[in-house]
């Protein structure tokens, strides 16, 4: 089977043809079916109507192997076109062109193999017969279009131009391939930091490169060898919380640099602070607290921001160095140096890390109940058994005329244990002869009681003695 298409700026078509070879050698070729389309009204270029002739010879000849399957044996395919940039385009791989020209070969190689496309000279192709069209007349004894072209009745090896080349005009649907170059921006202070997992760690080589850069400045002035000292550790503490506060504060610190700064333009959170930069470019929190007998750093605090490694790290040093305290201690501590905004939400996320404190702070186990006694799931008479207890005092007067007298009484509480309905007695004191008479009123109103539970308290064990020695 071999199938031709062809495009013209009006119409694109596709034609199939029967090569058949007989017992003899004799070959026959016979116009199987063809099919025409009207270019779209949107002006597209040459090329991509040699596409659509393409797609719409790739669906005739599928359908029609389809439809003659079972009838015909069809040996092989061949798909022809005029145009070497669609030739070009359909031997390649889709995802080197634009959408339009990748959506079309993929559709065709599905349909046909890319091996079974050749290139066909524009005189030799009968699809541009519909695509061009003729008169009647003519088609009528236009042997081209009835038998197709001349060389399908030659050899094999006959069909094969070898002039084709690809065209160079395809690289006009290539895909343009994007390459966007960044140079990352290095941030020096947040390299360092990051490298480092504790703030000591962070500290002491800082240190060790100020004492690197004061040697450079002045070598022969220089005599500071051995360990850091405590005062050296405290300058290269002070200059990283400046650093870190001018990349944090970077416009409150500008404005308060200024001869006189507006406190308005900066955040609430911040103003009500009554910041101010020390001598040494260091944002602290000011305060009423100048003529206390407190040390600087307790008085004006330094200001870090709560979202910082450093902040964490500070942090998490304070509660390793003061053996895990809690939370508010944790912030106690420092608040004695540092000034953190919402210092409770992030203190609270560092010491929830604290795999220490966790372990030593397991949850405890609640123990299960005990089965409910008997007369708690069965059914019985109302207070047969019961619980009983006093409350109160309660003052109560006498009587409602004026200067009534008002005296101390208490309530004896019934309680069913099996409905949990209530009984009250009033009781004018605590003894067991006044809780005997209420318990005698309750039962004459509410029936004979089989059991009775309460405390150990003095009238109810003297209420059960007596019990004990009239029954005995």
């Amino acid at each position: 089977m071999h199938g031709f298409c062809d495009s013209s700026e009006k119409a694109y078509a596709a034609v199939v043809y029967f090569r058949i070879i007989t017992y003899d050698d004799n070959v026959q070729t016979y116009l199987l079916c063809s099919k025409s389309r009207v270019a779209p009204l949107k002006t597209i270029s040459i090329p991509r109507l040699e596409l659509c002739s393409a797609v719409l010879l790739a669906d005739l000849m599928s359908s029609v192997k389809k439809a003659l399957a079972d009838s015909i044996n069809i040996s092989s395919l061949f798909a022809w076109t005029d145009s070497t940039v669609a030739l070009s385009w359909i031997k390649s791989s889709p995802h080197k062109w634009t959408t339009f020209v990748s959506n079309r070969v993929s559709y065709i190689q599905e349909k046909l193999s890319a091996d079974c496309w050749a290139h066909v000279r524009s005189e030799n192709n009968p699809a541009d017969c519909a695509t061009r069209g003729l008169l009647p007349s003519e088609l009528l004894h236009f042997e081209k279009w009835w038998a197709g072209p001349g060389f399908l009745t030659s050899c094999l090896t006959k069909w094969v131009n070898d002039s084709y080349t690809s065209d160079d005009n395809m690289d006009l649907e290539k895909r343009k391939i994007v390459l966007l170059a960044s140079t990352p921006v290095v941030d020096l202070w947040n390299n360092f930091i990051s490298r480092f997992s504790s703030l000591s760690k962070i500290i002491h080589v800082f240190a060790y490169v100020l004492r690197f850069c004061a040697y450079v400045k002045a070598p022969k002035l220089f005599n500071n060898k051995g360990h850091v000292t405590l005062a050296e550790l405290d300058r290269a503490l002070l200059l990283l919380i400046r650093e870190v506060q001018k990349v944090s504060f970077a416009q409150e610190m500008a404005e308060l640099s200024k001869s006189n700064p507006n406190l308005r333009v900066l955040p609430k959170y911040i103003r009500k602070l009554s910041p101010f930069l020390d001598k040494d470019g260091v944002l602290r929190v000011g305060g009423r607290l100048k003529h206390a007998s407190l040390s600087y750093n307790h008085k004006h605090p330094c200001l870090l921001p709560s979202d910082h490694r450093i902040t964490s790290l500070t942090i998490e040093q304070t509660h390793i160095k003061y053996m895990h305290p809690g939370l508010q201690t944790t912030q106690v501590l420092l608040s004695q140096r540092f000034w953190i905004p919402s210092s409770r939400r992030i203190i609270k996320k560092v010491l929830s890390s604290c795999m220490r404190c966790f372990r030593c702070n397991p949850s405890s186990q609640i123990p299960l109940m005990g089965d409910l006694p008997s007369f708690r799931v069965n059914q019985l008479k109302c207070f047969t058994k019961s619980g009983v207890d006093f409350g109160g005092p309660y003052l109560i007067t006498m009587g409602k005329h004026r200067g009534s007298k008002t005296c101390k009484a208490y309530i004896c509480l019934f309680v069913c244990l099996c409905t949990k309905a209530l009984h009250l007695e009033l009781v004018t004191e605590l003894s067991s002869d006044a809780f005997l008479a209420a318990l005698r009123r309750f039962v004459s109103r509410r029936g004979r009681v089989t059991d009775m539970f309460s405390d150990c308290g003095t009238n109810f064990v003297g209420a059960s003695k007596k019990f004990d020695a009239k029954y005995a």
